[in-house]
Formats: C-alpha cells, sequence, structure tokens
C-alpha cells in the first residue's frame, strides 16, 4: 500500500515493526510454554489429547490450564465444556467489541 512520503509512512512504518514485533515475542513465549507443559509428560500428555479435538489449539489448553491451576480443578467432563463455552463467549464477546468500535 503506497504512502506518501511523509509523517504518514514513517508511522505506519513504526506501527508494522511494532506489530511484528509483538508477533515474534507472541511465538517466542508460545515455544517457551510448550518447552514447560513437555517437561512434564503427565501434563503434556492430557494437553496433547485435548488439542486433539476440534476447534481446540494450543493457546486454548493454555489458557485452560491457566485458569485450572494446571487441570486440578478439573473433575469432570462437564467442567471442561463449561470451560470452553466460557471462553468461545469471551472470545466473541471482544472480537464484537473490537469490529464495533472500527
Amino acid at each position: 500500500m503506497p504512502y506518501p512520503p511523509g509523517p504518514l509512512k514513517e508511522s505506519v512504518q513504526i506501527y508494522e515493526r511494532t506489530i511484528k514485533n509483538i508477533e515474534v515475542d507472541l511465538e517466542r513465549l508460545q515455544k517457551m510454554m510448550k518447552k514447560t507443559l513437555k517437561s512434564d509428560k503427565d501434563i503434556w500428555a492430557r494437553v496433547e489429547n485435548l488439542m486433539t479435538r476440534q476447534g481446540v489449539g494450543f493457546k486454548t489448553v493454555a489458557l485452560t490450564l491457566g485458569e485450572t491451576q494446571g487441570f486440578a480443578l478439573i473433575k469432570t467432563k462437564t467442567v471442561s465444556v463449561q470451560l470452553r463455552l466460557r471462553y468461545d463467549k469471551e472470545r466473541k464477546r471482544h472480537f464484537n467489541k473490537r469490529a464495533n468500535e472500527n
């Protein structure tokens, strides 16, 4: 997308670099999280099992781990489903809010 020279072009370049840096940092954090989880074979087996479900990826499982103290609070499948539904509802509300702001 061509921009005329000047402050607008420089601002866009700064924002693009910032976004790229954030993406790189997020990828690095995700790798660190995976390395940490893989160090506990029991937890990692559960993580892999959950990621086989449709629509459940590493980020969803990591969020669930954080909210349930490493799965300690999940006693039944119902709790797991409730967490997933709550996460989906929060994510939908977040995206709807962002769409309404634009």
